[in-house]
């Protein structure tokens, strides 16, 4: 009962379990679109980049080099992803162990988000790593101890 109002409050133990599932859909939602975007940006971001370099003389061993680091970022986006689902996979089933790992991705989300985003004089485009790197961090800590979970 409320002593100011006098109204019988009733704890609804359904609460927790729905927050749990909706940190466990956005854990979903976020693994899968890191690692989908990891082929985004190894594929259609390539054109963007193919353009401007076309652009300037750059010797082989720089513009090699880029097409290196390039494709390893989006090998390494696809491979967070694939991280992000397997823990999320192995939450449902009440195994939270592979969730510092998805901490520490969204930490590196943010970091990268942040720095990109002064970096790059505040390009907005940057906010999203920041976001997804949030989200990553509040889904991680959130379904910490995470009983099975449906949905």
């Amino acid at each position: 009962m409320d002593a100011v109002t006098g109204v019988v409050r009733r704890r609804h133990p359904d609460r927790r379990v729905t927050l749990k599932r909706l940190l466990s859909i956005v854990l979903f939602v976020i693994g899968a679109l890191i690692g989908l975007g990891g082929f985004g940006h190894s594929f259609m971001g390539r054109l963007a980049v193919d353009a401007e370099i076309s652009k300037f003389p750059i010797a082989f061993d720089v513009d090699s080099m880029l097409y290196v680091v390039w494709y390893f970022v989006g090998g390494c986006m696809v491979l967070f992803g694939a991280i992000i689902l397997w823990a999320w996979f192995r939450c449902r089933k009440g195994d939270a162990t592979l969730l510092p790992v998805t901490g520490l991705i969204g930490g590196l989300y943010i970091a990268t988000g942040l720095g990109g985003f002064f970096y790059r004089r505040h390009d907005p485009f940057m906010l999203m790593f920041l976001v997804q790197g949030a989200l990553l961090v509040v889904c991680s800590i959130g379904l910490r101890g995470a009983p099975r979970v449906r949905g």
